[in-house]
Protein backbone atom coordinates (compact mmCIF):
# COMPACT_ATOMS: atom_id res chain seq x y z
CA UNK A 1 0.00 0.00 0.00
CA UNK A 2 1.29 3.46 -0.85
CA UNK A 3 2.49 5.89 1.76
CA UNK A 4 -0.30 8.38 1.09
CA UNK A 5 -2.87 5.66 1.54
CA UNK A 6 -1.10 4.31 4.61
CA UNK A 7 -0.98 7.77 6.15
CA UNK A 8 -4.66 8.27 5.55
CA UNK A 9 -5.53 4.83 6.87
CA UNK A 10 -3.37 5.38 9.93
CA UNK A 11 -5.14 8.62 10.68
CA UNK A 12 -8.50 6.98 10.03
CA UNK A 13 -7.75 3.92 12.15
CA UNK A 14 -6.42 5.99 15.03
CA UNK A 15 -9.54 8.13 14.97
CA UNK A 16 -11.69 5.02 14.75
CA UNK A 17 -9.98 3.58 17.82
CA UNK A 18 -9.74 6.74 19.90
CA UNK A 19 -10.88 10.10 18.61
CA UNK A 20 -14.36 9.17 17.49
CA UNK A 21 -15.01 7.43 20.81
CA UNK A 22 -13.73 10.28 22.93
CA UNK A 23 -14.77 13.25 20.80
CA UNK A 24 -16.36 16.27 22.34
CA UNK A 25 -20.07 16.49 21.68
CA UNK A 26 -20.86 18.79 18.79
CA UNK A 27 -17.51 18.51 17.06
CA UNK A 28 -17.25 17.88 13.35
CA UNK A 29 -14.67 17.34 10.67
CA UNK A 30 -14.30 17.84 6.97
CA UNK A 31 -11.62 15.73 5.31
CA UNK A 32 -10.68 16.11 1.70
CA UNK A 33 -9.46 12.60 1.07
CA UNK A 34 -7.10 13.32 -1.80
CA UNK A 35 -5.03 16.03 -3.44
CA UNK A 36 -7.23 18.60 -5.08
CA UNK A 37 -8.35 18.82 -8.64
CA UNK A 38 -7.83 16.24 -11.31
CA UNK A 39 -5.52 14.46 -8.90
CA UNK A 40 -8.32 14.23 -6.41
CA UNK A 41 -10.24 12.44 -9.08
CA UNK A 42 -7.92 9.52 -8.51
CA UNK A 43 -8.78 8.92 -4.90
CA UNK A 44 -12.26 10.31 -5.31
CA UNK A 45 -13.12 7.97 -8.18
CA UNK A 46 -11.01 4.99 -7.19
CA UNK A 47 -9.34 5.12 -3.76
CA UNK A 48 -11.60 7.39 -1.74
CA UNK A 49 -14.68 5.12 -1.71
CA UNK A 50 -12.47 2.15 -0.86
CA UNK A 51 -10.73 4.04 1.96
CA UNK A 52 -13.95 5.42 3.37
CA UNK A 53 -15.61 2.00 3.19
CA UNK A 54 -12.68 0.53 5.08
CA UNK A 55 -13.04 3.29 7.62
CA UNK A 56 -16.78 2.62 7.87
CA UNK A 57 -16.13 -1.09 8.39
CA UNK A 58 -13.59 -0.31 11.12
CA UNK A 59 -16.03 2.03 12.86
CA UNK A 60 -18.84 -0.53 12.57
CA UNK A 61 -16.65 -3.18 14.17
CA UNK A 62 -15.78 -1.03 17.17
CA UNK A 63 -19.27 0.45 17.52
CA UNK A 64 -18.55 4.03 16.42
CA UNK A 65 -20.41 4.11 13.09
CA UNK A 66 -23.69 6.01 12.99
CA UNK A 67 -24.24 5.70 9.23
CA UNK A 68 -22.65 6.17 5.82
CA UNK A 69 -23.61 7.28 2.32
CA UNK A 70 -21.49 7.15 -0.84
CA UNK A 71 -22.54 9.53 -3.60
CA UNK A 72 -21.94 8.45 -7.20
CA UNK A 73 -22.58 10.83 -10.10
CA UNK A 74 -23.58 8.24 -12.72
CA UNK A 75 -26.08 6.42 -10.46
CA UNK A 76 -29.50 8.11 -10.24
CA UNK A 77 -30.11 6.48 -6.86
CA UNK A 78 -26.80 7.66 -5.44
CA UNK A 79 -26.55 11.17 -6.85
CA UNK A 80 -29.93 12.16 -5.42
CA UNK A 81 -29.86 14.26 -2.22
CA UNK A 82 -33.33 12.95 -1.32
CA UNK A 83 -31.75 9.56 -0.65
CA UNK A 84 -29.07 10.81 1.74
CA UNK A 85 -30.81 11.28 5.07
CA UNK A 86 -33.34 8.40 4.74
CA UNK A 87 -30.37 6.08 4.06
CA UNK A 88 -28.42 7.44 7.04
CA UNK A 89 -31.53 7.08 9.22
CA UNK A 90 -31.91 3.44 8.15
CA UNK A 91 -28.27 2.77 8.98
CA UNK A 92 -28.64 4.40 12.39
CA UNK A 93 -31.78 2.40 13.15
CA UNK A 94 -29.91 -0.81 12.36
CA UNK A 95 -26.74 0.14 14.24
CA UNK A 96 -28.27 1.77 17.32
CA UNK A 97 -31.23 -0.10 18.86
CA UNK A 98 -32.25 2.87 21.05
CA UNK A 99 -32.97 4.91 17.91
CA UNK A 100 -35.01 2.27 16.07
CA UNK A 101 -38.42 2.89 17.63
CA UNK A 102 -38.16 6.66 17.24
CA UNK A 103 -37.20 6.45 13.55
CA UNK A 104 -39.86 3.80 12.84
CA UNK A 105 -42.52 6.02 14.38
CA UNK A 106 -41.59 8.90 12.08
CA UNK A 107 -41.76 6.72 8.96
CA UNK A 108 -45.01 4.96 9.92
CA UNK A 109 -46.81 8.13 10.94
CA UNK A 110 -45.53 10.32 8.12
CA UNK A 111 -44.53 8.56 4.91
CA UNK A 112 -44.47 11.95 3.18
CA UNK A 113 -41.23 12.67 5.00
CA UNK A 114 -39.43 10.50 2.42
CA UNK A 115 -40.33 13.02 -0.30
CA UNK A 116 -39.93 16.12 1.86
CA UNK A 117 -37.08 18.63 1.65
CA UNK A 118 -33.69 17.48 2.85
CA UNK A 119 -33.95 19.97 5.72
CA UNK A 120 -37.21 18.37 6.89
CA UNK A 121 -35.83 14.87 6.39
CA UNK A 122 -32.79 15.57 8.53
CA UNK A 123 -34.85 17.13 11.30
CA UNK A 124 -37.49 14.36 11.35
CA UNK A 125 -35.41 11.26 10.67
CA UNK A 126 -32.10 12.06 12.36
CA UNK A 127 -32.09 15.10 14.60
CA UNK A 128 -35.31 14.53 16.57
CA UNK A 129 -34.78 10.78 17.08
CA UNK A 130 -31.28 11.49 18.43
CA UNK A 131 -32.56 14.15 20.81
CA UNK A 132 -35.44 11.98 21.98
CA UNK A 133 -33.28 8.93 22.58
CA UNK A 134 -30.22 10.54 24.09
CA UNK A 135 -31.33 13.95 25.28
CA UNK A 136 -31.26 12.91 28.94
CA UNK A 137 -27.87 11.21 28.87
CA UNK A 138 -25.04 12.54 30.97
CA UNK A 139 -22.18 14.19 29.01
CA UNK A 140 -19.76 11.47 30.06
CA UNK A 141 -22.08 8.79 28.72
CA UNK A 142 -22.62 10.75 25.51
CA UNK A 143 -18.86 10.84 24.99
CA UNK A 144 -18.63 7.10 25.39
CA UNK A 145 -21.16 6.46 22.64
CA UNK A 146 -19.93 9.17 20.26
CA UNK A 147 -20.31 8.05 16.66
CA UNK A 148 -19.49 9.24 13.16
CA UNK A 149 -21.60 9.94 10.05
CA UNK A 150 -19.62 9.30 6.85
CA UNK A 151 -20.54 11.03 3.59
CA UNK A 152 -18.26 10.35 0.64
CA UNK A 153 -18.19 12.08 -2.75
CA UNK A 154 -20.33 15.09 -1.86
CA UNK A 155 -19.27 16.71 -5.15
CA UNK A 156 -20.99 13.78 -6.93
CA UNK A 157 -24.37 14.93 -5.62
CA UNK A 158 -26.53 16.42 -8.37
CA UNK A 159 -26.71 20.23 -8.45
CA UNK A 160 -24.08 22.21 -6.58
CA UNK A 161 -26.80 24.02 -4.62
CA UNK A 162 -27.84 20.71 -3.07
CA UNK A 163 -24.24 20.11 -2.05
CA UNK A 164 -24.22 23.40 -0.18
CA UNK A 165 -27.63 22.70 1.38
CA UNK A 166 -26.34 19.42 2.77
CA UNK A 167 -23.33 21.14 4.31
CA UNK A 168 -25.61 23.79 5.79
CA UNK A 169 -27.97 21.22 7.32
CA UNK A 170 -25.14 19.27 8.92
CA UNK A 171 -23.34 22.36 10.13
CA UNK A 172 -26.35 23.96 11.75
CA UNK A 173 -27.25 20.72 13.50
CA UNK A 174 -23.76 20.20 14.86
CA UNK A 175 -23.41 23.81 16.04
CA UNK A 176 -26.81 24.23 17.67
CA UNK A 177 -27.66 20.83 19.13
CA UNK A 178 -24.41 19.40 20.50
CA UNK A 179 -25.13 16.04 18.87
CA UNK A 180 -23.09 13.06 20.04
CA UNK A 181 -21.64 12.30 16.63
CA UNK A 182 -19.06 13.66 14.26
CA UNK A 183 -19.48 14.27 10.56
CA UNK A 184 -16.83 13.09 8.10
CA UNK A 185 -17.21 14.40 4.54
CA UNK A 186 -14.91 13.48 1.63
CA UNK A 187 -15.13 15.58 -1.50
CA UNK A 188 -13.29 17.36 -4.27
CA UNK A 189 -13.07 21.07 -3.39
CA UNK A 190 -15.76 22.29 -5.80
CA UNK A 191 -16.57 26.03 -5.53
CA UNK A 192 -19.81 25.84 -3.54
CA UNK A 193 -18.37 23.25 -1.18
CA UNK A 194 -15.24 25.36 -0.63
CA UNK A 195 -17.42 28.41 -0.07
CA UNK A 196 -19.14 26.63 2.77
CA UNK A 197 -15.85 26.17 4.59
CA UNK A 198 -13.60 28.97 3.37
CA UNK A 199 -15.42 32.24 2.83
CA UNK A 200 -15.77 34.52 5.87
CA UNK A 201 -19.42 35.23 5.13
CA UNK A 202 -20.18 31.54 5.63
CA UNK A 203 -18.24 31.10 8.83
CA UNK A 204 -21.04 32.23 11.11
CA UNK A 205 -23.59 30.10 9.31
CA UNK A 206 -21.70 26.89 8.62
CA UNK A 207 -19.06 24.94 10.45
CA UNK A 208 -16.84 27.90 11.25
CA UNK A 209 -14.46 27.08 14.06
CA UNK A 210 -16.18 23.73 14.62
CA UNK A 211 -14.89 22.32 11.35
CA UNK A 212 -11.40 21.08 10.67
CA UNK A 213 -10.48 21.03 6.98
CA UNK A 214 -7.84 18.41 6.15
CA UNK A 215 -6.23 18.93 2.74
CA UNK A 216 -4.00 16.06 1.69
CA UNK A 217 -1.50 18.00 -0.39
CA UNK A 218 0.53 15.96 -2.87
CA UNK A 219 3.76 17.82 -2.11
CA UNK A 220 3.33 17.53 1.64
CA UNK A 221 2.89 13.77 1.37
CA UNK A 222 5.73 13.31 -1.16
CA UNK A 223 3.38 11.83 -3.72
CA UNK A 224 6.08 11.55 -6.41
CA UNK A 225 8.08 9.19 -4.22
CA UNK A 226 5.00 7.08 -3.65
CA UNK A 227 4.17 7.04 -7.35
CA UNK A 228 7.70 5.88 -8.18
CA UNK A 229 7.44 3.07 -5.61
CA UNK A 230 4.00 2.21 -6.92
CA UNK A 231 5.26 1.99 -10.51
CA UNK A 232 8.31 -0.08 -9.60
CA UNK A 233 6.20 -2.52 -7.58
CA UNK A 234 3.49 -2.90 -10.22
CA UNK A 235 5.97 -3.28 -13.08
CA UNK A 236 7.73 -6.08 -11.21
CA UNK A 237 4.35 -7.82 -10.87
CA UNK A 238 3.62 -7.28 -14.56
CA UNK A 239 6.97 -8.80 -15.57
CA UNK A 240 6.24 -11.85 -13.44
CA UNK A 241 2.65 -12.26 -14.64
CA UNK A 242 3.50 -11.74 -18.34
CA UNK A 243 6.78 -13.64 -18.24
CA UNK A 244 6.06 -15.62 -21.43
CA UNK A 245 5.14 -12.60 -23.57
CA UNK A 246 8.08 -10.64 -22.15
CA UNK A 247 10.75 -13.29 -22.72
CA UNK A 248 12.24 -11.41 -25.69
CA UNK A 249 12.37 -8.02 -23.94
CA UNK A 250 15.84 -6.95 -22.73
CA UNK A 251 16.27 -6.06 -19.07
CA UNK A 252 16.01 -3.88 -17.18
CA UNK A 253 12.46 -3.15 -18.22
CA UNK A 254 11.21 -0.54 -17.89
CA UNK A 255 14.28 1.64 -17.71
CA UNK A 256 14.79 4.18 -14.95
CA UNK A 257 14.27 6.97 -17.47
CA UNK A 258 10.93 5.50 -18.53
CA UNK A 259 9.75 5.24 -14.94
CA UNK A 260 10.89 8.79 -14.26
CA UNK A 261 9.00 9.95 -17.35
CA UNK A 262 5.80 8.39 -16.00
CA UNK A 263 6.41 9.93 -12.58
CA UNK A 264 6.76 13.39 -14.11
CA UNK A 265 3.66 12.92 -16.25
CA UNK A 266 1.71 11.96 -13.14
CA UNK A 267 2.04 15.46 -11.65
CA UNK A 268 1.84 14.03 -8.15
CA UNK A 269 -1.51 12.32 -8.80
CA UNK A 270 -2.21 8.61 -8.95
CA UNK A 271 -4.88 8.59 -11.62
CA UNK A 272 -2.35 8.75 -14.46
CA UNK A 273 -0.10 5.82 -13.41
CA UNK A 274 -3.06 3.69 -12.33
CA UNK A 275 -4.75 4.23 -15.72
CA UNK A 276 -1.53 3.51 -17.62
CA UNK A 277 -0.75 0.37 -15.64
CA UNK A 278 -4.23 -1.02 -16.17
CA UNK A 279 -3.72 -0.64 -19.92
CA UNK A 280 -0.24 -2.19 -19.86
CA UNK A 281 -1.35 -5.14 -17.71
CA UNK A 282 -4.29 -6.28 -19.85
CA UNK A 283 -4.45 -9.98 -20.66
CA UNK A 284 -3.25 -10.87 -24.13
CA UNK A 285 -1.06 -7.79 -24.42
CA UNK A 286 2.71 -7.48 -24.61
CA UNK A 287 3.41 -5.03 -21.76
CA UNK A 288 6.56 -3.63 -23.40
CA UNK A 289 4.61 -2.78 -26.56
CA UNK A 290 1.83 -1.18 -24.53
CA UNK A 291 4.38 0.93 -22.65
CA UNK A 292 5.80 2.12 -25.98
CA UNK A 293 2.28 3.25 -26.95
CA UNK A 294 1.95 5.17 -23.70
CA UNK A 295 5.33 6.81 -24.23
CA UNK A 296 4.43 7.70 -27.81
CA UNK A 297 7.14 5.47 -29.27
CA UNK A 298 4.66 3.47 -31.36
CA UNK A 299 1.05 3.96 -32.50
CA UNK A 300 -1.85 2.30 -30.74
CA UNK A 301 -3.63 -0.54 -32.52
CA UNK A 302 -7.33 0.13 -32.92
CA UNK A 303 -8.42 -3.10 -31.27
CA UNK A 304 -6.26 -2.39 -28.21
CA UNK A 305 -8.15 0.78 -27.35
CA UNK A 306 -6.70 3.93 -25.86
CA UNK A 307 -4.25 3.70 -22.97
CA UNK A 308 -5.98 6.72 -21.44
CA UNK A 309 -9.63 5.69 -21.87
CA UNK A 310 -10.54 5.96 -18.19
CA UNK A 311 -8.66 9.21 -17.76
CA UNK A 312 -10.35 10.67 -20.84
CA UNK A 313 -13.78 9.66 -19.58
CA UNK A 314 -13.06 11.46 -16.33
CA UNK A 315 -11.92 14.65 -18.07
CA UNK A 316 -14.94 14.57 -20.39
CA UNK A 317 -17.25 14.06 -17.43
CA UNK A 318 -15.94 17.18 -15.70
CA UNK A 319 -15.92 19.29 -18.87
CA UNK A 320 -19.39 18.10 -19.91
CA UNK A 321 -20.84 19.13 -16.56
CA UNK A 322 -19.77 22.70 -17.35
CA UNK A 323 -22.92 24.81 -17.73
CA UNK A 324 -21.43 28.00 -19.20
CA UNK A 325 -20.44 28.69 -22.81
CA UNK A 326 -18.40 25.80 -24.17
CA UNK A 327 -16.83 28.00 -26.85
CA UNK A 328 -15.69 30.52 -24.24
CA UNK A 329 -14.31 27.75 -22.03
CA UNK A 330 -12.47 26.30 -25.01
CA UNK A 331 -11.02 29.72 -25.81
CA UNK A 332 -9.76 30.17 -22.26
CA UNK A 333 -8.26 26.68 -22.13
CA UNK A 334 -6.64 27.23 -25.53
CA UNK A 335 -5.04 30.46 -24.34
CA UNK A 336 -3.62 28.71 -21.29
CA UNK A 337 -2.05 26.07 -23.53
CA UNK A 338 -0.67 28.57 -26.06
CA UNK A 339 0.86 30.78 -23.37
CA UNK A 340 2.56 28.38 -20.95
CA UNK A 341 3.58 29.70 -17.59
CA UNK A 342 1.73 31.71 -15.00
CA UNK A 343 -0.78 33.95 -16.72
CA UNK A 344 -2.15 37.20 -15.42
CA UNK A 345 -5.91 37.66 -15.27
CA UNK A 346 -5.54 40.77 -17.44
CA UNK A 347 -4.76 38.69 -20.53
CA UNK A 348 -8.41 37.60 -20.43
CA UNK A 349 -10.01 40.79 -19.13
CA UNK A 350 -7.95 43.34 -21.10
CA UNK A 351 -6.94 41.45 -24.23
CA UNK A 352 -10.03 39.30 -24.74
CA UNK A 353 -12.46 41.68 -23.05
CA UNK A 354 -13.92 38.95 -20.83
CA UNK A 355 -15.52 40.49 -17.70
CA UNK A 356 -13.89 39.25 -14.51
CA UNK A 357 -17.19 37.87 -13.22
CA UNK A 358 -17.73 35.92 -16.44
CA UNK A 359 -14.20 34.53 -16.16
CA UNK A 360 -14.91 33.31 -12.62
CA UNK A 361 -18.25 31.80 -13.64
CA UNK A 362 -16.86 30.06 -16.72
CA UNK A 363 -14.06 28.35 -14.79
CA UNK A 364 -16.04 27.51 -11.66
CA UNK A 365 -17.45 24.36 -13.26
CA UNK A 366 -13.97 23.03 -14.04
CA UNK A 367 -12.43 24.15 -10.77
CA UNK A 368 -11.03 20.69 -10.08
CA UNK A 369 -8.79 20.75 -13.17
CA UNK A 370 -6.63 23.59 -11.81
CA UNK A 371 -4.07 23.91 -9.06
CA UNK A 372 -5.46 25.11 -5.72
CA UNK A 373 -6.87 27.22 -4.40
CA UNK A 374 -8.68 28.28 -7.60
CA UNK A 375 -8.03 28.79 -11.34
CA UNK A 376 -7.41 32.53 -10.98
CA UNK A 377 -5.41 32.27 -7.76
CA UNK A 378 -3.19 29.56 -9.24
CA UNK A 379 -2.65 31.85 -12.27
CA UNK A 380 -4.33 29.31 -14.52
CA UNK A 381 -2.07 26.36 -13.81
CA UNK A 382 -3.50 22.95 -14.75
CA UNK A 383 -3.02 20.48 -11.96
CA UNK A 384 -2.23 17.61 -14.27
CA UNK A 385 0.18 17.50 -17.21
CA UNK A 386 -1.95 14.90 -18.97
CA UNK A 387 -4.83 17.37 -19.28
CA UNK A 388 -2.95 19.41 -21.88
CA UNK A 389 -2.23 16.29 -23.93
CA UNK A 390 -5.89 15.35 -23.68
CA UNK A 391 -7.06 18.73 -24.99
CA UNK A 392 -4.63 18.65 -27.92
CA UNK A 393 -5.80 15.23 -29.16
CA UNK A 394 -9.08 15.51 -31.09
CA UNK A 395 -9.76 11.78 -30.77
CA UNK A 396 -9.65 12.04 -26.99
CA UNK A 397 -11.14 15.45 -26.19
CA UNK A 398 -13.88 15.42 -28.87
CA UNK A 399 -15.86 18.66 -28.64
CA UNK A 400 -13.30 20.21 -26.30
CA UNK A 401 -10.39 19.75 -28.72
CA UNK A 402 -7.96 22.68 -28.84
CA UNK A 403 -6.98 23.26 -32.48
CA UNK A 404 -3.74 25.20 -32.03
CA UNK A 405 -3.68 27.02 -35.41
CA UNK A 406 -7.25 28.24 -34.86
CA UNK A 407 -6.48 29.37 -31.32
CA UNK A 408 -3.28 31.09 -32.46
CA UNK A 409 -5.44 32.84 -35.06
CA UNK A 410 -7.93 34.00 -32.41
CA UNK A 411 -5.12 35.05 -30.08
CA UNK A 412 -3.42 37.09 -32.80
CA UNK A 413 -6.73 38.79 -33.64
CA UNK A 414 -7.34 39.71 -30.00
CA UNK A 415 -3.84 41.13 -29.58
CA UNK A 416 -4.17 43.11 -32.81
CA UNK A 417 -7.52 44.52 -31.68
CA UNK A 418 -5.98 45.50 -28.35
CA UNK A 419 -3.00 47.20 -29.96
CA UNK A 420 -5.14 48.93 -32.59
CA UNK A 421 -7.33 50.39 -29.83
CA UNK A 422 -4.26 51.67 -27.99
CA UNK A 423 -2.73 53.23 -31.07
CA UNK A 424 -6.02 54.92 -31.89
CA UNK A 425 -6.04 56.45 -28.40
CA UNK A 426 -2.41 57.59 -28.70
CA UNK A 427 -1.10 55.13 -26.12
CA UNK A 428 2.23 53.38 -26.23
CA UNK A 429 0.90 49.87 -26.57
CA UNK A 430 4.31 48.17 -26.59
CA UNK A 431 5.27 49.71 -23.27
CA UNK A 432 1.84 48.99 -21.77
CA UNK A 433 1.93 45.35 -22.80
CA UNK A 434 5.55 44.88 -21.78
CA UNK A 435 4.86 46.23 -18.31
CA UNK A 436 1.61 44.26 -17.99
CA UNK A 437 3.06 40.86 -18.78
CA UNK A 438 6.62 41.19 -17.50
CA UNK A 439 6.25 43.61 -14.59
CA UNK A 440 9.24 45.59 -15.95
CA UNK A 441 9.27 49.18 -17.15
CA UNK A 442 9.92 49.09 -20.89
CA UNK A 443 12.26 52.11 -20.96
CA UNK A 444 14.34 50.72 -18.10
CA UNK A 445 14.54 47.44 -19.97
CA UNK A 446 15.77 49.19 -23.11
CA UNK A 447 18.40 51.12 -21.18
CA UNK A 448 19.68 47.87 -19.70
CA UNK A 449 20.31 46.25 -23.10
CA UNK A 450 21.41 47.98 -26.28
CA UNK A 451 19.96 45.44 -28.69
CA UNK A 452 16.24 45.10 -29.25
CA UNK A 453 14.67 41.90 -27.91
CA UNK A 454 13.53 39.28 -30.37
CA UNK A 455 9.91 39.74 -31.43
CA UNK A 456 9.34 36.19 -30.19
CA UNK A 457 10.83 36.82 -26.73
CA UNK A 458 7.45 37.41 -25.10
CA UNK A 459 4.79 35.41 -26.93
CA UNK A 460 2.15 36.50 -24.41
CA UNK A 461 1.88 39.87 -26.10
CA UNK A 462 3.52 39.20 -29.47
CA UNK A 463 0.77 39.13 -32.06
CA UNK A 464 3.49 38.17 -34.55
CA UNK A 465 4.30 34.97 -32.67
CA UNK A 466 0.68 33.86 -32.77
CA UNK A 467 0.21 35.15 -36.32
CA UNK A 468 3.05 33.03 -37.68
CA UNK A 469 1.45 29.91 -36.17
CA UNK A 470 -2.14 30.85 -37.02
CA UNK A 471 -4.56 29.31 -39.48
CA UNK A 472 -4.48 32.55 -41.49
CA UNK A 473 -8.19 33.34 -41.57
CA UNK A 474 -9.66 36.20 -43.60
CA UNK A 475 -10.62 37.84 -40.31
CA UNK A 476 -6.97 37.82 -39.25
CA UNK A 477 -5.89 39.42 -42.54
CA UNK A 478 -8.43 42.19 -41.96
CA UNK A 479 -7.18 42.73 -38.39
CA UNK A 480 -3.60 43.01 -39.63
CA UNK A 481 -4.68 45.69 -42.11
CA UNK A 482 -6.53 47.60 -39.38
CA UNK A 483 -3.40 47.45 -37.23
CA UNK A 484 -1.23 48.76 -40.10
CA UNK A 485 -3.70 51.61 -40.68
CA UNK A 486 -3.50 52.58 -36.99
CA UNK A 487 0.31 52.70 -37.18
CA UNK A 488 0.22 54.98 -40.21
CA UNK A 489 -2.31 57.30 -38.61
CA UNK A 490 -0.30 57.75 -35.41
CA UNK A 491 3.13 57.86 -37.06
CA UNK A 492 4.26 55.15 -34.67
CA UNK A 493 6.57 52.78 -36.48
CA UNK A 494 9.73 51.53 -34.83
CA UNK A 495 12.34 49.42 -36.57
CA UNK A 496 11.20 46.41 -34.56
CA UNK A 497 7.74 46.78 -36.11
CA UNK A 498 9.37 46.48 -39.50
CA UNK A 499 11.02 43.20 -38.55
CA UNK A 500 7.77 41.90 -37.06
CA UNK A 501 5.62 42.84 -40.01
CA UNK A 502 8.18 41.48 -42.47
CA UNK A 503 7.82 38.08 -40.78
CA UNK A 504 4.07 38.26 -41.26
CA UNK A 505 4.47 39.49 -44.86
CA UNK A 506 6.63 36.51 -45.74
CA UNK A 507 4.08 34.14 -44.18
CA UNK A 508 0.97 35.64 -45.79
CA UNK A 509 2.14 37.58 -48.85
CA UNK A 510 -0.22 35.60 -51.11
CA UNK A 511 -3.34 36.46 -49.12
CA UNK A 512 -2.62 39.64 -47.15
CA UNK A 513 -4.63 42.84 -47.50
CA UNK A 514 -3.78 46.13 -49.25
CA UNK A 515 -2.55 47.96 -46.13
CA UNK A 516 0.13 45.37 -45.40
CA UNK A 517 1.25 45.44 -49.04
CA UNK A 518 1.51 49.22 -48.95
CA UNK A 519 3.39 49.17 -45.64
CA UNK A 520 5.98 46.73 -46.97
CA UNK A 521 6.41 48.74 -50.15
CA UNK A 522 7.04 51.94 -48.20
CA UNK A 523 9.53 50.32 -45.84
CA UNK A 524 11.35 48.59 -48.64
CA UNK A 525 12.09 52.11 -49.88
CA UNK A 526 12.84 53.59 -46.46
CA UNK A 527 14.98 50.82 -44.96
CA UNK A 528 16.76 48.86 -47.69
CA UNK A 529 19.59 48.00 -45.25
CA UNK A 530 17.43 47.16 -42.24
CA UNK A 531 18.78 43.66 -41.99
CA UNK A 532 16.22 42.01 -44.25
CA UNK A 533 16.42 41.27 -47.98
CA UNK A 534 14.97 44.12 -50.03
CA UNK A 535 11.28 43.64 -50.68
CA UNK A 536 10.33 44.12 -54.33
CA UNK A 537 8.32 47.22 -55.05
CA UNK A 538 4.88 46.39 -56.38
CA UNK A 539 4.48 48.23 -59.65
CA UNK A 540 0.77 48.74 -59.14
CA UNK A 541 1.45 51.18 -56.28
CA UNK A 542 2.42 54.70 -57.22
CA UNK A 543 5.39 56.40 -55.57
CA UNK A 544 2.94 59.10 -54.58
CA UNK A 545 1.44 56.67 -52.08
CA UNK A 546 4.54 56.81 -49.87
CA UNK A 547 6.68 59.80 -50.83
CA UNK A 548 5.23 61.93 -48.02
CA UNK A 549 5.28 59.14 -45.40
CA UNK A 550 7.32 60.56 -42.46
CA UNK A 551 10.43 59.11 -40.97
CA UNK A 552 9.40 57.40 -37.70
CA UNK A 553 10.02 59.64 -34.72
CA UNK A 554 8.67 57.69 -31.76
CA UNK A 555 10.92 54.66 -31.86
CA UNK A 556 13.01 54.08 -28.72
CA UNK A 557 16.48 55.54 -29.25
CA UNK A 558 18.20 52.20 -28.86
CA UNK A 559 16.15 50.84 -31.73
CA UNK A 560 16.17 53.89 -34.05
CA UNK A 561 18.10 53.39 -37.28
CA UNK A 562 19.42 55.99 -39.65
CA UNK A 563 17.17 55.78 -42.72
CA UNK A 564 18.76 55.22 -46.09
CA UNK A 565 16.43 56.89 -48.55
CA UNK A 566 16.41 55.64 -52.08
CA UNK A 567 16.98 58.07 -54.88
Amino acid sequence: MLRLVILLLFVIQEHAKQSWKTCEIGSSRMIQASPVSAGSMDLQEQESPRLLRLFAETCAQNGTLAGSFFFWRSDSERNNPQRLFPTLALHMAMAIPDLRSHINAVVVNGLLVLSASIETQFDSLILQPWLQAFGTLEPSLSKAIARVLIIDGLDECSDSRNQQRIVSVLANAVKTNRLPFRVLVASRPEPRIKDAFSYPKFQNTYFGTTCRWMHLDAAAYQASLDIRLFLEDRFSQIIEYHSHSMVHIPHPWPTLDQIEHLVQKSSGQFIYPSTVLKYIDEDGAVPAERLDVVLGLSPSEEDSGSPFAELDALYLQILSSHKSSVSLLRRILGTIILCPGQLDTSIFTDIFGIPLGTLHATLSGVHSLFEPPSPLESRFQFCHASFTEFLLDHKRSLGFFIDKPIHHDNMAQSLLDFQTRHYASGGSVWEDLFAKFTGVNAQEFLRSRPDPPSPLSHPFYSWVYHCLLAAGSNQLMAKIDAYIDSIMQTQWCVMNSFFDITEVWERYRDKCGPSLRRFMTIHAQRYPRAGKPPIAIHHDISSADFKDWPVPLSAPKAWRAKPALSS
